[in-house]
C-alpha cells in the first residue's frame, strides 16, 4: 500500500490533507466486551492469541469468528504500516494485537474505551520494563508496534509518558519512509541554509524532534504544518521543554519560508517589543531584517529591539527618513548622540510583545 493511496477518518480536530488507511467510523467500537468474545479471548490464551505457527499454535475459528470485531481494526491497523515483509516483522504486529487483545481481556473492555493511561499501561514507562511484562520473549520490534497500534487505533499521543523510543522509526511506519524523509530533507536543507546544523546546542539529534512535530501534527506533510498546526503543537504535554520549544521554532520558520504557516514569534527570557509609535516602513524593515537574520535568537532579539528604539527616534525626529537607505551621515551622528544622552525607558514600546520561557 502507498502512502498516497492512504485514507482515515477519524476523530481529530486537524483539517489536514493527509490520511491514513482506515476508516474508523465503520467499525463496532461498543466500549464492553461480549459474553462470547470472553469466552475467546479465555479460550485462546496467551500464546493462541499470539496467532504463531511457528509455536504450533492452530486455528479456532470458533474463537477467532467470536473476536472478529476486535481482530479485524486490529489487522487493519497493522496492513497500513511500512515495514519490511519478513517473518521478524509480520510476527512483531502480530504479538502487538495479541498484547492489545490480552488487555481488552484483563480490564473487560475493548480499546475503544481505553484512556491514555489505559495505553500506558500497556506500553509501560519504558522498553525495559514493557519487555519485562509481557509473558513471552518479545523482540524489541514489539513494542514501536504496539505504539502504532495505540496511535492509530486509541488516538495515543502521550510520548512524554512512555520513556525513550526513536520517534524517527514510529514515524516512518505510520507515514512511510519516503514522505518522512523527503519532508526532514526540505526543513534540513532551510534550516541549513541559514545556519542551523543537524543538532542543537546540547548536541541531540534533531530528526527525532521532528518526527515527534509530524506524528502529533498526524501528517508527514509540510503543507499540514499550518498556523493552527503550531498552536497546537505549542499546546501539547509532549512539549513543553526548552529543548523541544527551540527545535519547534526552526520547525516553524521553515515551514512560513515556504508559505504553508505565519512566521514564529520569539518566546524567551528577553523582551521582544512591539513595534508601536514605527513607521509602517520602517517596521517593515525590522520584520525582514529579524526574520532572515542568521543571528542567534537572543541576539537577533537585542537587536531587534535598538532598531526600534531608532524607529521611534526617527517618527520623533525624523518622520521623512523611513527606511536604512535614507540615513546620511549626520542621522547616523544625530542618532549617536541622541543614544548618548538616552536615559532608561526613552523610547521603550509600552510593553514587551512576549515574555515566557522558549
Amino acid at each position: 500500500m502507498t502512502a498516497a493511496s492512504l485514507r482515515l477518518v477519524n476523530a481529530t480536530d486537524c483539517d489536514i490533507a493527509f490520511s491514513f488507511g482506515l476508516d474508523l467510523t465503520r467499525y463496532d467500537r461498543r466500549l464492553s466486551l461480549t459474553g462470547p468474545e470472553v469466552a475467546a479471548l479465555t479460550a485462546l490464551g496467551t500464546d493462541g492469541l499470539r496467532r504463531s505457527r511457528a509455536r504450533g499454535a492452530t486455528r479456532d475459528e470458533a474463537s477467532w469468528s467470536a473476536l472478529a470485531r476486535l481482530v479485524g481494526p486490529l489487522d487493519d491497523a497493522a496492513a497500513t504500516l511500512h515495514h519490511h515483509d519478513c517473518g521478524l516483522a509480520r510476527q512483531a504486529a502480530a504479538d502487538a494485537a495479541a498484547l492489545v487483545l490480552g488487555r481488552c481481556a484483563s480490564v473487560d473492555r475493548s480499546w475503544w474505551s481505553w484512556t491514555p493511561a489505559d495505553w500506558r499501561e500497556l506500553l509501560g514507562g519504558n522498553a525495559m520494563l514493557f519487555r519485562a511484562a509481557v509473558p513471552w520473549p518479545a523482540s524489541t520490534m514489539v513494542r514501536p508496534f504496539v505504539i502504532a497500534l495505540a496511535y492509530l487505533l486509541g488516538e495515543f499521543d502521550d510520548f512524554h509518558t512512555i520513556g525513550t523510543f526513536d520517534r524517527l522509526y514510529l514515524a516512518r511506519l505510520v507515514f512511510g519512509p519516503p514522505l518522512v524523509d523527503d519532508t526532514l530533507a526540505e526543513v534540513a536543507a532551510l534550516l541549513g541554509s541559514w545556519g542551523y546544523r543537524g543538532h542543537d546546542g546540547a548536541g541531540r539529534p534533531l530528526p527525532g524532534a521532528f518526527s515527534q512535530f509530524l506524528l502529533l501534527n498526524r501528517s508527514p506533510l509540510m503543507k499540514d504544518l499550518n498556523t493552527e498546526a503550531f498552536v497546537r503543537l505549542r499546546e501539547h504535554p509532549s512539549l513543553l521543554s526548552t529543548h523541544y520549544r527551540r527545535v519547534l521554532f526552526g520547525l516553524q520558520r521553515a515551514a512560513a519560508a515556504s508559505g504553508h504557516c505565519d512566521p514564529p514569534v520569539r518566546f524567551g527570557s528577553y523582551h521582544m517589543e512591539n513595534l508601536d509609535g514605527v513607521d509602517p516602513a520602517w517596521a517593515g524593515w525590522v520584520e525582514r531584517w529579524h526574520a532572515t537574520s542568521t543571528l542567534t535568537p537572543r541576539v537577533r532579539s537585542i537587536t531587534r529591539c535598538i532598531m526600534a528604539k531608532a524607529g521611534r527616534w526617527l517618527a520623533a525626529e525624523h518622520p521623512d527618513i523611513t527606511e536604512p537607505g535614507q540615513w546620511t551621515r549626520a542621522t547616523c551622528a544625530a542618532w549617536v548622540a541622541a543614544v548618548d544622552r538616552m536615559k532608561v525607558g526613552d523610547y521603550d514600546s509600552p510593553e514587551p510583545a512576549c515574555m515566557s520561557s522558549p
